[in-house]
């Protein structure tokens, strides 16, 4: 049986694993703990500014590392995401935290004040998240819409509204940081989102905080598009070999080009 952290997702590109890799870069030192990141650089870089995809942690890399076995940034998932978007011209970004919520911040804030010298453009930046991880950034985005450009939310657990209590359960069972707790949908303003949408998803209360948030995103006017995988379970780009898992992602890729250039 394959090793979960090893897995990867169910889409590639030639080249995408010949990319150039910064390798643990300190953007923060954090109770005397240096934190890295890991800067990923398209096949074609040339030194010009280019857009750039920051993908946000949720879960604090100690505990998550007792658990899955290694840290954020090391997992076969975001490192295959992070190769195929270097290898579509972006410059894809992972990194390590002890304090998911406040390192989140940092983490962009540090591209920000660093971006000429990764051959970044800071006025292209998009945010990817998944799962537990989303609480953190709806969080970002809450706090620096103006400094994105758009976000991807993956099968998320999102935020509690309507009196529901699915997210911070889930938190507190799942380990994951609810960093977007008290936020308000009004504050995400106008940036555009992008939520992907697993049908079969596993996780009680997941589908319909997303569904919840769908309807308020809408009625609120928000810059909101959205893929549903009728048939998708938590976590399809790396468990669903089919066509139409591999569209989604093809599909987000898309998003992503169009809305950072």
């Amino acid at each position: 049986m394959a090793d979960p952290a090893q897995q990867r997702i169910v889409y590639s590109l030639p080249g995408m694993e010949q990319v150039r890799v910064q390798r643990n870069l300190v953007y923060k030192t954090a109770a005397e703990e240096q934190l890295g990141m890991d800067i990923y650089q398209p096949l074609d870089a040339d030194g010009s500014p280019r857009p750039a995809v920051v993908f946000i942690s949720g879960y604090p890399d100690p505990g998550f590392e007792k658990v899955v076995g290694c840290r954020f940034k090391e997992m076969g998932a975001y490192v295959s995401w992070a190769q195929l978007l270097a290898c579509r011209g972006m410059v894809a970004v992972t990194y390590e935290n002890t304090d998911p919520a406040q390192d989140a911040l940092d983490a962009v804030q540090f591209l920000i004040d660093h971006a000429a010298d990764y051959q970044i453009d800071p006025t292209r930046l998009a945010i990817w998240s998944c799962s537990g991880n989303v609480p953190c950034a709806v969080n970002l985005m809450c706090a620096m819409p103006e400094q994105l450009r758009c976000a991807v939310l993956c099968y998320g657990f999102l935020l509690d509204l309507d009196g529901s209590t699915s997210i911070a359960e889930a938190s507190a069972q799942y380990r994951f940081v609810n960093a977007a707790a008290g936020r308000s949908i009004t504050e995400i303003g106008e940036l555009p989102l992008l939520l992907v949408r697993a049908g079969q998803d596993e996780f009680p209360g997941l589908n319909d905080s997303l569904d919840r948030f769908v309807a308020q995103a809408l009625a609120d006017g928000l810059r909101l598009s959205l893929i549903n995988h009728p048939d998708g379970v938590h976590a399809f780009d790396l468990s669903d070999n089919s066509d139409y898992a591999r569209q989604v992602i093809e599909a987000i890729l898309d998003y992503l080009r169009v809305l950072v250039n």
